[in-house]
């Protein structure tokens, strides 16, 4: 890494830019000096508002996006499928099969809509140590109409491919090798 001498009007471009990318929009509280000159100038520290005096306080209004959870998102572990139905999300169809002793299901979700279809396919393995269902993928497929599973046993894959009237019709739009899942066997005593 090159050293590059940053002066005035180039050094007051870094500090808006630093401010920029940290999301400031709240000055420190009085009696406090901020140190974002700090911040652009040291590679150690993080993307927050430094005073110096007190505690450190993001002042990202990211970091409380970030840290909300998604109301829409599917849960990531579930014991029972009635758990997940209390969660407010009503798969169209649970799919359960087994791989290799595994107990995997499938999610489909076809989210209402007034436009192009909207459906989420998620993948659960049935946890043998923690016993519950644990989800190993989720994926959004647009524009499809309608889609359809099938679970190759000989292959190991897992494919959802489309089924409307449409140019999606028959072609393969998701596949997973299910050899890629552990059910954590191993821990159970």
């Amino acid at each position: 890494m090159v050293p590059v001498e940053v002066t005035g009007m180039r050094f007051a471009l870094m500090v808006v830019m630093v401010m920029l990318l940290v999301g400031c929009q709240k000055q420190p509280a009085s009696g406090t000096t901020s140190t974002i000159a700090a911040a652009a100038s040291q590679p150690s520290t993080s993307a927050m508002l430094r005073p110096t005096t007190g505690p450190a306080v993001s002042t990202s209004p990211r970091a409380t996006k970030l840290a909300a959870p998604n109301p829409f998102a599917w849960p990531q572990s579930v014991k029972t499928r009635k758990e997940l139905l209390a969660t407010g999300h009503f798969p169209k169809k649970w799919t359960e099969l087994t791989h290799n002793g595994m107990k995997i299901a499938v999610a489909i979700e076809e989210l209402p809509t007034d436009s192009e279809s909207y459906i989420d396919v998620y993948g659960y393995v049935y946890n043998l140590h923690f016993t519950e269902w644990r989800q190993f993928f989720a994926v959004k497929i647009r524009g499809a109409g309608d889609i359809l599973l099938r679970h190759d046993k000989a292959a190991g894959l897992l494919s959802v491919r489309g089924a409307a009237n449409n140019d999606l019709n028959g072609k393969p739009l998701f596949t997973f090798d299910l050899s890629a899942v552990y059910d954590d066997r191993s821990y159970v005593r």
